[in-house]
This record gives C-alpha cells, structure tokens and sequence, in this order.
C-alpha cells in the first residue's frame, strides 16, 4: 500500500511540475520578429548573402531552421529563445505552398518553411549577416533559396 500510494505522489508531483512548466511559457508574451510571407510577396525576403541568397525577415535579417526540433512543432522557448527569436506570423496569415503556420505553446502563432519553424539569431547584429549558420554543432542553418 505504501509503495502505490508513493507512485500515486510521484506521479502527481511529475504532472504538476509539468504543467508549472508549460504554465511558464503560455505566460510568457510572445517575442520575435513578425513577417508577411504570403503568396504575394513572399519572394522578396530571399536576399543574398555570403552564404548565397537566404530567406530573410522583411527587415533583411537572416532567417534559420534547427535540424534538433519536430517538423511542426516549434521548441525554441526560455533561454533558446533570447538567442534564437521566432518569426511570427501576424493575424490573418495564412499556410501557402511550402509555407506554413505553426502553433506556440504561449499561443503565438510562428511561420514554418516546409513545416520548419522559423527563428532569427541574435549574433546577427546587420541584415546579411549569417552568424548563426552551423551553429551549435551544424544544428542551424539559414534557409536557402531554391535553385
């Protein structure tokens, strides 16, 4: 009996701290650069760079994946988050072609590129700097244009 009833408390106690958790970051406002990729003009954000031409925010800001995340699943919050900002999507966007609309934990909504969430890196000081690329280990990099 008290072996189940202290699996009981130590599953109760792991629920809550989960939810403590989640509760945290559903807090939180969401920060991040917001970007109008729809159909209409979504060619424009890709720019040269060093690194060839790049998907970039409207302000020319370098835009990353992070290989290490779920497609369609955004995981960038807390500490990630101050380094690696998410490009939101504004009210009213919607998922075209490669493009697609992601759902944050603290209810923001974040643009994917083929179902990758977008972030910007907070080591990119000018638009065309590709700072973030390889970063931590090869696990981001910029998003190239087609060719």
């Amino acid at each position: 009996m008290k072996l189940v009833r202290s699996l009981l408390m130590m599953l109760i106690a792991g629920g809550l701290a989960a939810c403590n958790l989640t509760d945290e970051f559903q807090a939180d406002e969401a920060k991040g650069v917001t970007a109008d990729y729809s159909a209409a003009n979504s060619s424009q954000y890709f720019r040269p760079t060093a690194l060839g031409d790049v998907l970039t925010t409207p302000d020319g800001m370098t835009v990353y994946v992070y290989d290490k995340e779920a497609a369609g699943s955004p995981s960038c919050y807390g500490r990630c988050a101050d380094d690696w900002s998410p490009v939101l999507a504004p009210t009213g966007a919607a998922a075209s072609g490669d493009w697609s609309i992601l759902d944050r934990i603290d209810g923001s909504k974040q643009w994917g590129f083929q179902n990758m969430a977008l972030y910007t890196y907070d080591g990119d000081k000018a638009p065309g700097d590709v700072n973030g690329d390889n970063h931590d280990e090869g696990a981001w990099h910029v998003v190239k244009a087609a060719r």
